[in-house]
């Protein structure tokens, strides 16, 4: 909409300040979509938002009775009672007074009385409903005649809703037609937010068969299911232990509280296995614990959807209440009566106009206020693409001269943009290293996790492996770090930097195998199929469900035979200790984003050498490198490659075989290994390993392919540990389980999601230009499909990039890392980036010190280039935590 805006005001690169509004559901999305997207709006109006998912909602006829006064609440009740005993006795004939003789389940029909007199009090119009029942109670009359008449000339008649919308039968109809919302909404509702109105257990105004009884049939929470995979041939055993373990404990009778009317309902409209897990979206959204920053929440005091709100308050999320006789749903936009529709949300008809228009205005400030600082950043992040497209554009320019002068020769062959991924994983354990410090902790235990969070339908489990390290832990209200695993196995806690912070901290140290790596392999073969479930977004709510379940105190957790929280483990309740989020690389952008979207379930991320940006052209990369490299080492690299191409068009089987690398095939496999090779040596903190011996030899005269093939095969290969078939498309493409299926997995993320394409520059580039956009796609497609490709727009709009709108993120970037330019370097106090500036300093240098690889125990920064410049950040890192730990310990997080 941005881009069609500027096309149809024939303008370029404008960016408006977005401003969000909802009302009810929509407040909520709202809310949410502030929370999750903050790159992409300047703020939110969430009115009546009802962002808490719950099941037993009694609270919404408390309210109900509340608003009604202590007259009306109990003529109310009469009626309610009178009807129950005519629905025993002659239930036609009092179905038959409210036109509703089709509703045949007498849940229906109830449901369908209770929701007659909630639109009263909901929508602003109380008198309606009390008057016509006080009136008939202190006449005599009748007062189920009396509320039948309420209910068919204003709920049905001017209200204007129907009786059908009530009828299961109705519900069951999949064809498309004007009522087709009603099925749609149940289907959210019994797959995501409940909001089942039920009847308190004490003095409640609707029919207690609108029931909150136990329900055993239904088990929201089947984390507790003993699957091992869902290829396992015990699948079968999970519906009979779930039953087993719900009738025969205490403990699961309390999980099963729920409401049988409801879920009946949701059963036999859309199916077995269909029910609300609300537990699960309030970790996803925060409930009324949302976290996030410049909403604004409105209520009418008389709605009974405000205690699904957040009717708490602070300064970047204020929430407001209207009180008045008739503020109900929605009254800051819609007025009074909030139904029929006010034009320009009238308010002179409240009860208290003035508590109206004292809300908005107290809305419009803080909108006022938020859309300024949006377009002072938004002039700030102009200024600086600007200038930074200008940098470019010169840049580019004596780069043509330079080229035209020098190169003209190779003009043709400069014209295509080559994608190049990563074929090695981001970061990864050292291979060299044995010593039996490098780890906190590898014991595996293991939690049963959700295969796919965003179905309302499929429940499947698979067991995720995950660490904990204790020993430094400081009862009870220690923080707890959550390490996050990356695109490798994750076969222990290492005791790089993160031992230092967690002694000097007193944290508990957990982390989490990624799903699919390693161990955590949902399924006994990789076939792109089975590889749907593995990305990104999954990967972060496994973090966000194991982080509510490790620290919960759930009784019913102990029926899980497997899993215990930590708050079962020290025998506490009720206890919420502070979390902080460490990642490096990829897991790096994981914390970043964890944050991001999960702000109510951390108190702040580290994010080391984090590669928030999904790009294609990734020509940074090998610009970096060249400038770490130095021009005397980077001149050798580039006549290095040129040899390199050269032997390969005369005898591509011997220059294969000098790097011990007959097996690649394909000649896009071998150059990217090559390319890879000489990489990996800045990006790890080994560049004198590189040019030293390339420098030295093109001095003396030597062959420099011979001389780069001995640094490839004794170091790369050797003290590095890489595999050649990394690179051999034929090895990834083979779907079984096995060591070395990390390989296929990252590249399946990399070919839909993040691309990180290492292209070529277009002048003056280290590796070879062979290695084009048509040998990546290719590779995508040959490995995994037709179809196959990184939409990197998407997974950028989605996280913000390099404009991701977190906050109390550290980003942290060694200076000679080539992935630091896929990383924010932008700094603000909320968010400050910090780069260490050494010879050797590269991935993960904060973390793992210098070099890199092999592994430093403690992340030991002594042989850092600039040890005084790790240390520096460090000392930065830890003023952030400690700053944003207190924060948290002060606000009860």
């Amino acid at each position: 909409m941005q881009e069609s805006l500027n096309l149809k005001l024939n303008r370029t690169s404008v960016e408006n300040p977005w401003f969000v509004f909802g009302g009810s559901y929509a407040g909520a999305l709202s809310a949410w979509f502030r929370l999750k997207f903050p790159h992409l709006t300047c703020g939110s109006l969430a009115s009546s938002a009802v962002v808490l998912a719950i099941h037993n909602f009694t609270e919404f006829d408390q309210q109900i009775g509340e608003s009604a006064g202590a007259e009306c609440k109990a003529t109310l009740q009469e009626t309610t009672q009178l009807v129950e005993e005519r629905l025993a006795s002659n239930k036609q004939a009092v179905k038959t007074l409210f036109d509703a003789a089709e509703l045949e389940i007498d849940g229906d029909f109830l449901y369908f009385l209770a929701d007659a007199a909630v639109i009263a009090f909901q929508y602003g119009n109380p008198d309606i409903v009390c008057s016509t029942l006080v009136k008939a109670k202190n006449n005599g009359d009748d007062l189920v005649e009396a509320y039948a008449k309420y209910v068919k000339e204003y709920y049905l008649g001017t209200f204007g809703s129907t009786v059908q919308t009530y009828n299961q039968k109705y519900l069951k109809d999949t064809s498309l037609n004007k009522h087709t919302g009603d099925r749609l909404w149940w289907f959210q509702v019994c797959t995501e937010v409940a909001y089942f109105q039920v009847a308190p257990s004490n003095d409640s105004i609707r029919s207690s068969k609108v029931d909150a009884r136990h329900a055993l049939n239904y088990l929201p929470y089947t984390n507790m299911l003993l699957q091992v995979s869902l290829d396992s041939p015990y699948a079968f055993c999970a519906e009979f232990i779930m039953l087993f373990s719900c009738v025969t404990s205490l403990y699961m009778i309390v999980g099963c509280v729920c409401c049988r009317y409801h879920l009946d309902l949701c059963k036999n409209v859309f199916g077995e296995g269909i029910y609300p897990e609300v537990d699960v979206t309030n970790i996803y959204y925060g409930g009324t614990n949302i976290s996030g920053s410049k909403i604004v929440f409105a209520n009418g005091s008389q709605d009974p959807w405000r205690h699904a709100s957040k009717q708490t308050s602070s300064p970047d999320m204020p929430s407001f209440l209207i009180s008045c006789h008739n503020c109900g749903h929605c009254t800051d936009i819609r007025g009074c009566p909030q139904t029929p529709l006010s034009l320009e949300g009238n308010a002179r008809n409240c009860s208290s106009p003035e508590a109206v228009e004292k809300v908005r205005h107290q809305i419009i400030e803080k909108m006022d206020l938020w859309l300024s600082e949006c377009r002072a950043e938004l002039r700030r992040e102009s200024i600086q693409q600007d200038r930074k497209r200008r940098q470019q554009e010169e840049a580019m320019e004596m780069m043509k001269l330079a080229f035209m002068s020098t190169f003209l020769f190779f003009l043709l062959f400069s014209t295509s943009h080559a994608y190049l991924a990563p074929r090695t994983l981001l970061y990864s354990f050292s291979r060299s290293s044995t010593n039996s410090n490098r780890s906190l902790t590898t014991k595996e235990l293991w939690f049963n996790q959700t295969l796919d969070h965003y179905s309302p339908v499929d429940h499947h489990k698979f067991q995720q492996r995950y660490y904990e390290f204790l020993d430094y832990f400081r009862m009870p209200d220690g923080p707890i770090f959550l390490k996050i695993c990356g695109e490798s196995s994750c076969d222990g806690i290492a005791n790089d930097y993160i031992g230092v912070l967690a002694k000097k901290f007193g944290a508990a140290v957990v982390s989490l195998e990624h799903r699919y790596y390693g161990k955590s392999s949902p399924f006994k073969s990789t076939t792109t199929q089975n590889l749907r479930y593995l990305s990104s977004k999954q990967a972060l709510f496994d973090l966000a469900v194991f982080r509510q379940y490790y620290q919960a105190n759930l009784d019913w957790l102990r029926l899980s035979f497997y899993f215990e929280s930590l708050n079962l483990k020290l025998n506490r309740t009720g206890v919420e200790n502070p979390w902080f989020v460490f990642g490096v690389s990829y897991s790096g952008a994981l914390s970043a984003w964890f944050r991001l979207k999960f702000p109510h379930l951390t108190c702040g991320s580290l994010a080391s050498s984090a590669v928030v940006l999904a790009v294609y052209n990734y020509t940074e990369f090998d610009q970096q490198i060249g400038e770490s490299a130095g021009a005397e080492c980077k001149a050798a690299l580039q006549e290095t490659t040129q040899l390199v191409e050269e032997r390969l068009a005369s005898n591509k089987k011997a220059v294969k075989t000098l790097f011990d690398a007959a097996e690649l095939e394909i000649d896009g496999d071998f150059l990217y290994f090559l390319a890879d090779a000489a990489a990996i040596a800045f990006q790890y903190g080994n560049p004198d390993k590189l040019c030293s011996p390339l420098v030295q030899a093109k001095k003396d005269g030597e062959d420099l392919v011979e001389a780069y093939a001995k640094y490839v095969t004794e170091y790369y290969v050797g003290s590095f540990g890489v595999s050649i078939r990394t690179y051999d498309q034929r090895h990834l493409k083979d779907t079984t389980l096995n060591e070395n299926t990390g390989d296929r997995l990252w590249w399946f993320q990399v070919c839909t999601e993040v691309a990180y394409f290492q292209v070529a520059p277009a002048n003056d580039s280290i590796r070879s230009s062979q290695v084009d956009t048509r040998y990546h796609l290719d590779l995508c497609k040959k490995v995994f499909g037709e179809g196959t490709y990184p939409e990197v727009d998407k997974t950028n709009i989605y996280y913000g990039g390099t404009n991701i709108a977190g906050s109390r993120i550290v980003f942290t970037n060694g200076s000679q890392d080539p992935w630091r330019h896929a990383s924010k370097k932008i700094s603000s106090p909320d968010m400050p980036s910090f780069v260490m500036s050494c010879h050797n300093c590269g991935h993960g240098t904060d973390m793992r010190g210098c070099p890199q690889s092999p592994f430093n125990i403690e992340g030991n920064a002594r042989n850092c280039g600039s040890p005084d410049a790790v240390e520096k950040v460090r000392h930065q890192i830890i003023e952030k935590m400690d700053l944003w730990l207190s924060e948290c310990h002060a606000s009860d997080v």
